[in-house]
């Protein structure tokens, strides 16, 4: 019993209850349970002071009851008196795992019996007899007691399940606040922190309170964090490490590897940074990406450190130096988790914020063979995150971050990153800005006066970091004009510091760096053990770590930049360059140590020899170049590198001369280094080689043309020069010279545009016009191409659409807002000039008012551009009135309807001073000015309003009273005979205006102040004649309305409603009568309405269905039916969603019987159908003779047709007849017994009498559901099922595709039916139906391979090369090598597969490409397959395929190596038109860099060789894809 009074308040000084709270805090501190939560709410609070959360996801709810000090222990009674045990019981059946009494007394027998409980089998009955009454008749009697208090019935075996897991869950724990279990308490708490125990204790005794805890979950984190806030530091527990310590040594491993090499020991706020807030905050996936370099390390170490300052737990992990290894489990344990690192997080922080951050996660395609399955790894977790999101409402999310070529690259990567859809969310970082970067380095120098290129490699992390840290050691601004420049002084002042730091000589540090240079060159790899390196050299490893050369982790040593190695590497060969060629080529290696790694070396080399000698550095070119050993891939860089040189010297002239001669190399040297180099193209045409080329015809013409249009828009001068002289020697000459000229016409100069403008007008044809471009860029440009496009000549030539487009539109509308004035000077004259003549056909108006009219290519740019452009510029000369009204003076004579149409519409934007001018324009022609507006989209009169609106107040009173005049007295605008006819029509209450139109739009519009009194009198009578009208009646404007048509009423409507609508006389009711909202009042969408109403609520419905006559409208039975049988949950209102339950199947059947029929519907046969497991016989009964005897389908009628497909019965396909199987009454009834069968054997058996039903039904398509009912049949009695489906097959071979067919066909050929379907495939192969012979092949190849059944057939259709038959025998075998089939002799398909993929039909090639799956890559024989498929017919139409399946293979392909670079050159053979239509070329270059990856991770230096000679060929080819190849290759550090 409790020594104080209950209550929060009372409680706060309950010693006793903050004991256990402490104890409970100290295990959750130690991580032995997952949360505690003090004083819960709502259902947890009764007779619970603490609930704790268990590590295995199990909550315990405990009540601390001290207990009278006078008594010894409980009763059954004082427990229930203080509702210990109801209260207890209901925590129990609410799914708590035990309910446990906090207590210094006892209950031994309750003890003893809940102790047996706990140890029993799990049978309530077998605990009751053994553990409860044979035991003792006090086990007996507290038992008894116990149920009677627990009102539970020990008859009831369910009343005694619940009894067993009541004694199972609850626990009294003796628990006494003395100094024994104080003294526990202290010896945890020793074990946890360094302070003293006993302030943890006492802390822990007031946290909840003193800390505003109560009520909610607290953490082993949250508590963490509110410790370590007052000053409390953990212990680590080395034996067991705790979830918080390996979080604790992962954020300070991840601090460690980044902090030391920011830049001035600070990271750069970026603008990304609160955009990743964001995305972070909205998605459970986020990932960084950026180009290498670029700083997402740091990136990621600022946006870890902003959440742990809010209290989120975060666990970075940087896969270049944890590779997940083996399973998540046990990548968890090399963390130092106990297991997956999510399912501990999810559990040390319930209910807290979780953030993975992921960095390097392009680390994990260097690890392909070391850990094949890292990336699976690290998928899993993902998947594992967005399952904890989704079922258990856990806060955890994942950021992670990859460079930007393997995100693209890395086809794996890729494609699960996309598979993820809306839960990912991305984030590309930047270059630096100039103002984020100027700060740092205006310490040092004046940013303003670094040049373009220098700002440019500052803008980039890793080389600001480097120009910082020089700057800083320096004290002053480091001289740089390249990158090279910078990484020479930062190595250069590390070995300086060095010396002087360290007193290490640069003789030792230069001996110790160049061997771990020799060491990583030698083992092709960028970091080295530990081991290797030579004795005595750790005291200068540890301080070139100090300097910022190296870095150590896990016992490897690495640079800390791979620019420092690529430099060193590069000097090397840089200083051997300069004593001796020899020596220089000797260095690059033998041709299997060239490998990639090298062009950056050689880079690095090449840029130091120009810088110093240009001799020295052509003499290298040249033995790069020459030499035979040399890959060319090397030569390939070679080339790179000239392309950058902008000044020549006679050595690099005299060189290029050289290659120039060369047969081999020219070519190589104009398309690698040439093309795109405005330098080299000067110097060829310098040196008359480009007009010696162009002289020429073919190819060498074409390379000189190419060469220029690369340059045309840097050196344009040059290509004029070089092309002037050709022009208009021949149109083919003018097209050639024209298809030259920039892409872009905004990158011409001035004298290449008129350039360009002097071709068009010798008739050369344009290419595309980007408007946009050229608006924004060169107005005037822009709109000279525009007065072109007027003349029809020019217009056929500029518009490289056939017609221009509303995009075209609005880029050259910006020209009325910069050039309105222009626009109108050179448009407007025209327009006056194109409608100078009246329009004589309606035709002419329709043309220019309608929008879809149709209209030449012209037309349609004068209708879409040139009348937006007048319109628009008048508007904006608006403050130009002056201007405007000069400007449109000299066409105020025009009578055209057209352009006074756009002439009035200016005349709207001009000033009040020229009212009498305008009105006086309008009484020039009234009766043609007042009607104006396009009557398409406004009422004609709407134009003419605006001017009088406008003008009418400011007009001489003469003119005002003459505009009155007119507008008053204008005429009708029908004669005699039609103002007759609409008077008649009158009579048949028809209504249409016949006058006053004219006069009730415009005079209203005249100033109010000025008209007469007739005038205001008629305005009054047109109004009211009027009231109902709108402008939709006085205009040709269609506004068309649509939708799905419903009826007007909607489902929430009560009984009483329904049931008048229901019984309403159907004839009220019309078809085809729709409203404007999509509505019709008909039986139809009234009984549509209805059974979403059922569907919604459907015991409702069928309930009040039984208050309903039996003979409603069947429309509505029907509609019942389908409601009571949707049971579509995503329709019902969410409202109902909550309670929703389908029908009672007694209350379904009551309704069935209420409107008992005998012309069954197919509502009800689907009702019935659906529920076949529930039926009463009585309703089982009902649906066999709905089977029997329904009238759906009639005799030989379809009640689906397939367009394009035969229209009888007996001539439909399979497919199209197992069509009319499922949408046919008979049928569906059929398929729905079958079901009946599938769950009722001796049902089955007893009612074979169906089959015989099914099989003989004069409907082939109810025929067809016959195999439904013989599939259960199959494994009852498999013989008669056999023999039925034998049967089936001969009344109509179509039923050898029936549902399940293949379950006879795959076990028939192996008993005694083997005869009769060996017979069945020959019928099969002679059917007149296509689907049926395609199977009838198919059963062929299979049989054959299985069974060795039908070789004749096979090789009769191997001679004859039946296309058909190859089809069938294709489709067979690339499924086998797809999937997991096993049984058949591999060897013996060999010989098909090379026929089939040597085939000359399309169709089989395409098909033979189609089983490139991770299945095929893994089966013991794929490597022959493979083989063989390489060097045929069907690889040129798969090659997209092939090479998609080896990239996303997670096996390692390196068995494949040879066979995939023989491949690749195969492909290479095809013309480039058809490479470029068959793949995505860039997977050619993906799939080489995989290889190589991973040869170069497993030292397998023969993969390396190929993979070496494919980057030789690929780089040597001249296919057009080479070029972006050859860029990614270069994306070295130093570019």
């Amino acid at each position: 019993m409790s020594l104080e009074p209950g209550g929060l308040a009372e409680k706060i000084g309950n010693r006793y209850e903050s004991s256990w709270i402490t104890f409970q805090l100290l295990r959750l501190l130690d991580e032995k349970i997952s949360f505690v939560q003090v004083e819960p709410l709502g259902d947890d609070e009764d007779a619970v002071d603490v609930i704790i959360g268990n590590l295995d996801g199990s909550k315990e709810h405990h009540q601390c009851k001290i207990g009278e000090k006078s008594v010894e222990a409980w009763t059954v009674a004082t427990l229930e008196s203080k509702k210990l045990l109801t209260k207890g019981f209901e925590h129990i059946l609410s799914g708590s795992k035990s309910y446990k009494v906090i207590s210094r007394i006892g209950f031994r027998l309750l003890e003893d019996i809940c102790e047996s409980a706990r140890n029993s089998t799990g049978s309530s009955s077998d605990f009751f007899e053994h553990q409860i009454k044979d035991i003792s008749q006090d086990r007996i009697k507290l038992f008894d007691e116990l149920c009677y208090r627990l009102k539970l019935d020990q008859t009831n075996l369910r009343d005694l399940d619940k009894a067993l897991l009541f004694l199972q869950s609850f626990e009294i724990i003796k628990f006494n606040e003395d100094d024994t279990d104080h003294e526990l308490c202290l010896l945890l708490a020793e074990k946890l922190v360094y302070e003293p125990a006993v302030h943890l204790v006492h802390f822990l005794q007031t946290y909840p309170v003193k800390n505003n805890k109560l009520r909610i979950p607290i953490t082993t984190h949250l508590l963490k964090t509110d410790l370590e806030t007052h000053r409390f530091s953990f212990r680590p527990s080395p034996s067991d490490p705790h979830t918080s310590s390996v979080i604790a040594t992962l954020n300070d491993e991840f601090d460690h590897s980044i902090e030391p090499y920011l830049i001035s020991q600070k990271n750069i706020q970026r603008p990304e940074f609160n955009t990743t807030l964001d995305t972070v905050n909205n998605s459970p996936i986020t990932i960084i990406k950026a180009d290498a370099g670029v700083g997402k390390s740091a990136f990621l170490l600022d946006l870890k450190k902003h959440y742990v300052r809010f209290g989120t737990i975060v666990l970075p992990i940087r896969l270049d130096r944890r590779v997940p290894e083996k399973n998540l489990d046990q990548f968890g344990k090399d963390l130092g988790f106990p297991y997956s690192p999510i399912a501990c997080l999810e559990k040390y922080g319930k209910g807290q914020e979780i953030i993975i951050l992921l960095d390097q996660l392009d680390a994990l395609r260097w690890t392909a063979l070391h850990s094949s399955n890292a990336l699976d790894i690290c998928i899993k977790m993902v998947k594992e995150i967005l399952l904890l999101r989704q079922h258990a409402n856990t806060n955890i999310k994942i950021i992670m971050a990859t460079r930007n070529f393997e995100f693209e690259d890395d086809v794996r990567l890729k494609n699960w990153i996309s598979g993820l859809n809306n839960d990912v969310k991305q984030i590309e970082l930047k270059l630096f800005e100039s103002d984020q970067i100027k700060p740092y380095v205006s310490q040092f120098e004046d940013y303003d006066h670094l040049n373009n290129e220098q700002k440019n490699i500052l803008r980039i992390p890793l080389w600001l970091g480097i120009y910082i840290n020089l700057a800083n050691d320096l004290g002053c601004a480091p001289k740089f004009t390249s990158k090279l420049d910078l990484i020479k002084g930062f190595l250069d002042n590390r070995f300086e510091q060095l010396n002087e730091s360290y007193g290490v000589s640069t003789a030792d540090s230069e001996d110790l760096f160049n061997e771990i240079i020799d060491l990583m060159n030698h083992s092709n790899k960028l970091s080295i053990s530990l081991t290797q390196l030579s004795n005595g050299s750790s005291k200068i490893k540890r301080a070139m770590i100090s300097v910022g050369l190296l870095s150590e982790q896990n016992r490897e040593i690495s640079f800390r930049h791979q620019a420092i190695y690529d430099y060193a590497i590069g000097r090397k060969l840089y200083l051997l360059g300069r004593t001796s060629t020899e020596n220089f080529i000797n260095e690059l290696g033998s041709r299997n140590q060239q490998t990639l790694l090298k062009r950056e070396h050689l880079r690095y080399a090449l840029a130091m020899l120009y810088e110093e000698n240009e001799n020295t550095f052509c003499n290298c070119i040249d033995a790069v170049l020459y030499h035979p050993e040399i890959r060319f891939h090397l030569k390939s860089l070679v080339f790179s590198v000239l392309r950058h040189i902008e000044n020549f010297k006679a050595p690099l002239k005299k060189l290029i001369n050289k290659i120039i001669d060369d047969a081999e190399l020219a070519h190589h040297f104009i398309r690698l280094s040439c093309s795109g180099t405005p330098a080299l193209v000067q110097y060829l045409s310098e040196s008359h080689y480009l007009s010696d080329w162009l002289d020429e015809d073919g190819d060498t013409q074409s390379k000189a043309l190419e060469l220029l249009s690369s340059v045309s828009d840097k050196t344009p001068n040059l290509l004029i020069n070089e092309l002037s002289k050709f022009v208009n020697q021949s149109s083919e000459w003018n097209q050639k010279i024209y298809n030259c000229l920039c892409w872009n016409m905004k990158n011409d100069s001035d004298e290449l545009f008129d350039f360009r403008i002097q071709l068009i007008k010798a008739g050369t044809n344009s290419h595309y016009i980007f408007w946009d471009d050229l608006t924004k860029q060169h107005p005037l440009r822009a709109l000279y191409l525009l007065e072109l496009m007027c003349d029809e000549e020019f217009h056929a030539r500029l518009n490289s659409r056939e017609k221009w487009s509303d995009y075209d539109t609005e880029c050259v509308e910006k020209l009325a807002e910069s050039h309105s004035l222009d626009v109108l000077k050179v448009f407007l004259p025209f327009l006056d000039q194109y409608f100078a003549k009246p329009l004589i056909e309606e035709f002419d108006a329709y043309k220019w008012s309608e929008e879809y009219a149709t209209r030449t290519s012209l037309e349609t740019f004068i209708y879409k551009a040139l009348f937006t452009l007048i319109s628009k510029a008048s508007q904006n000369m608006a403050l130009k009135s002056t201007e405007l009204f000069q400007l449109l003076s000299p066409f105020k004579k025009n009578q055209n309807l057209i352009f006074n149409r756009i002439f009035a519409n200016a005349l709207v934007y001009i000033d009040i001073n020229y009212a009498d001018e305008v009105v006086e324009w309008l009484l020039d022609n009234p009766a043609h000015k007042l009607k104006l507006a396009n009557d398409s989209e406004e009422p004609v009169w709407k134009l003419a309003g605006k001017l009088i609106k406008k003008y009418s107040p400011h007009c001489s009173l003469n003119n005002f009273e003459l505009l009155q005049d007119v507008i008053y007295n204008s005429p009708s605008d029908y004669g005699v005979d039609q103002i007759k006819w609409r008077l008649e029509e009158t009579r048949k209450n028809y209504y249409s205006p016949y006058w006053g139109k004219t006069q009730y739009y415009l005079l209203p519009k005249l100033d109010p102040s000025r008209i007469s009194n007739e005038t205001a009198q008629l305005i009054g009578v047109l109004n009211r004649k009027f009231e109902k009208y709108t402008d939709d009646d006085f205009c040709s404007k269609i506004n068309s309305w649509g939708g799905i048509v419903t009826s007007p009423i909607r489902t929430h409507i009560s009984n009483k409603a329904w049931k008048k609508l229901i019984t309403s006389d159907p004839n009220k009711f019309k078809a085809n009568s729709f409203k404007k909202d999509c509505t019709e009042a008909s039986i139809h969408q009234f009984s549509n309405t209805f059974r979403s109403a059922v569907n919604a609520e459907p015991k409702r419905f069928a309930e009040f269905s039984l208050t309903l006559p039996t003979h409603i409208h069947q429309d509505y039975i029907d509609a019942l039916y389908s409601g009571l049988s949707e049971n579509n949950l995503d329709q019902v209102p969410e409202h109902l969603k909550e309670y929703w339950a389908p029908c009672p199947i007694d209350l379904i059947e009551q309704v069935i019987d209420h409107f008992s029929t005998t012309t069954y519907p197919r509502e009800l046969q689907r009702l019935l159908s659906g529920r076949t497991k529930l039926l009463s016989p009585k309703h089982i009964e009902l649906l066999e003779d709905i089977a029997k005897l329904a009238d759906d389908p009639l005799p030989n009628s379809l009640n689906i047709h397939t367009v394009g497909h035969p229209d009888k019965l007996d001539e439909i396909s399979s497919h199209d007849l197992f069509g009319n199987t499922i949408n046919c009454t008979r049928g569906s009834a059929y398929r729905g017994l079958a079901e009946k069968f599938w769950d009722d054997q001796e049902y089955a058996v007893s009612h074979k009498y169906i089959i015989e039903n099914a099989l003989n039904d004069e409907h082939a398509a109810v025929r067809m559901a016959t195999a439904d009912l013989l599939l259960p049949m199959y494994n009852y009695d498999r013989d008669y099922a056999f023999q039925k489906f034998i049967e089936l097959c001969q009344k109509d071979i179509r039923n050898a595709l029936s549902h399940g067919y293949h379950y006879y066909f795959n076990n028939a050929f192996s008993n005694e039916f083997k005869e009769p379907f060996i017979a069945l495939v020959k019928m099969m192969l002679n059917s007149s139906f296509q689907d049926v012979r395609k199977e009838g092949h198919k059963q062929v190849i299979a049989r054959w391979l299985f069974n060795d059944l039908f070789e004749e057939e096979l090789q009769k259709s191997l001679d004859s090369k039946n296309q058909e038959s190859l089809l069938g025998y294709a489709s067979v075998i690339t499924q086998f090598l797809g999937d997991d089939t096993k049984g058949y002799d591999h060897s013996k398909m060999k010989q098909i597969f090379e026929i089939l993929v040597n085939s000359k039909n399309e169709e089989i090639l395409k098909k033979m490409g189609r089983f490139f799956n991770q299945k095929f890559w893994s089966k013991r024989y794929a490597r022959e397959f493979f083989k063989m498929y390489i060097q045929s017919n069907a690889l040129d139409h798969n090659v997209y395929n092939v090479l998609h399946s080896i990239e996303g293979n997670s096996i390692g392909m390196a068995q494949f190596s040879d066979l995939i670079i023989i491949m690749i050159k195969n492909i290479l053979k095809l013309k480039t038109q058809d490479l470029m239509s068959n793949l995505d070329t860039d997977a050619i270059t993906r799939v080489i860099q995989q290889l190589y990856d991973q040869a170069e991770n497993d030292d397998d230096d023969e993969t390396l060789g190929y993979c070496l000679d494919m980057w030789d060929e690929l780089l040597a080819s001249n296919h057009s894809f080479i070029r972006n190849m050859t860029e990614k290759l270069d994306q070295g550090l130093l570019n």
